[in-house]
């Protein structure tokens, strides 16, 4: 089941300045993670299919240098030069001089989810954002589907798909918190179910049963 905000998030930092990377630099470093990370992703079959990237940068008093909406498409993994290639060749003056005051990174993506059949694609499953603000990066991944929990998002069982998926994502996140370095942070925003470091639980009920979620905020 799918719904339009997120059923799970989680969220890796990284300290740019302690690792020597300011000015410019971090829109090329917000590029490499986040290419570093779509290929994590199309190898656990998170992100299939074609998936489109944004990249924005604002100079530090807020003026909007660049906003690449909808216009670097890629099949599968992104390929870090390629996308570099693109943020400096079409969307900024690298020659302009002006200080990065952030730097956004994002993709929405599709994914497979059904054991059954591997030609079902659920569009728009996942939002990746790498976001630069000053001398810190933060990424963050959000689901919108609930193919990665013993329930369904109307406690129903669902082994079958979660034995098939479930896997996948612990091992997705996994790689993310080695590419970032930094451990997992499962954020406590869904009223749809819980984050951990290695996936999505669902909400219990009193009686420790998974909670019917949909009804409540659904009807």
């Amino acid at each position: 089941m799918k719904v339009d905000w997120p059923v799970a998030r989680w969220q890796w930092g990284m300290d740019l300045l302690g690792r020597g990377i300011s000015g410019y630099a971090v829109i090329g470093e917000s590029c490499t993670i986040h290419a570093s990370i779509q290929d994590a992703l199309v190898r656990h079959g998170i992100s299939v299919g074609e998936s489109v990237t944004s990249v924005h940068v604002r100079s530090d008093d807020g003026e909007l240098i660049s906003d690449g909406m909808g216009e670097y498409r890629a099949i599968g993994s992104l390929l870090e030069s390629d996308l570099l290639d693109w943020v400096s060749g079409k969307t900024l003056d690298l020659s302009s001089k002006f200080i990065v005051g952030s730097s956004v990174t994002y993709s929405w993506l599709s994914s497979r989810f059904d054991p059954k059949d591997d030609s079902i694609r659920e569009p728009l499953a996942f939002l990746l954002s790498v976001n630069c603000i000053a001398d810190y990066l933060i990424v963050t991944l959000e689901t919108y589907i609930d193919a990665w929990m013993p329930f369904d998002l109307r406690g129903r069982s669902q082994p079958e798909r979660y034995e098939f998926n479930a896997p996948r994502l612990a091992s997705a996140l996994l790689d993310i918190s080695e590419i970032v370095g930094s451990e997992t942070d499962p954020c406590e925003l869904s009223k749809l179910a819980r984050a951990t470091e290695t996936g999505v639980e669902n909400l219990l009920d009193d009686d420790g049963c998974a909670e019917d979620v949909w009804f409540r905020y659904f009807g």
